[in-house]
């Protein structure tokens, strides 16, 4: 009789956690946004030599949202589909956690001197309005320990 119970409630349990798939909203967590840290081992030209800009700086919700990285280091950087969306509010970056947003388990490289666009994001109803960033993990391939550095993307504005 136990067993059953317990088997039940574990039942009963999976699915709640299944069922928080019926709509996408928007959470906001605070985040310290690491630009260079001490523990990449290159030296900051390099790392600072790594661009990250955005198709346009204002967005509808619908709009697509394209990038593009510039290698414009001597060395082979690599990066993936994941990435940190963060609104601003009140002077603060805060972290925007959308539930149901999976990522492809896809990684590039980009020799130096290259350039890859890609599209991001799509804003769908779930996003508010106001003053976004991305945030993306790269690291240089030559590197022993393939230590991430993240590069920001410049603010942008959905209306």
């Amino acid at each position: 009789m136990r067993l059953s119970v317990l088997l039940l409630l574990i039942i009963i349990i999976f699915q709640s956690a299944c069922d928080s798939r019926t709509t996408s909203s928007m959470q906001l967590h605070p985040i310290m946004t690491i630009t260079n840290p001490s523990k990449i081992k290159v030296s900051d030209s390099e790392s600072t030599q790594i661009l990250f800009g955005l198709d346009r700086s204002k967005y509808k919700r619908g709009e697509e949202i394209h990038s593009v990285i510039t290698n414009n280091s001597s060395k082979e950087i690599q990066f993936g589909e994941d990435f940190i969306l963060e609104k601003k509010i009140n002077k603060t970056w805060m972290s925007v956690q959308v539930d149901n947003y999976p990522f492809p388990a896809i990684g590039y490289s980009l020799k130096p001197k290259g350039s890859k666009t890609s599209s991001m994001l799509r804003l769908d109803r779930w996003i508010e309005d106001g003053t976004y960033r991305i945030i993306k993990a790269v690291s240089f391939i030559s590197e022993l320990d393939n230590s991430d550095f993240y590069i920001s993307s410049n603010e942008f504005e959905v209306k």
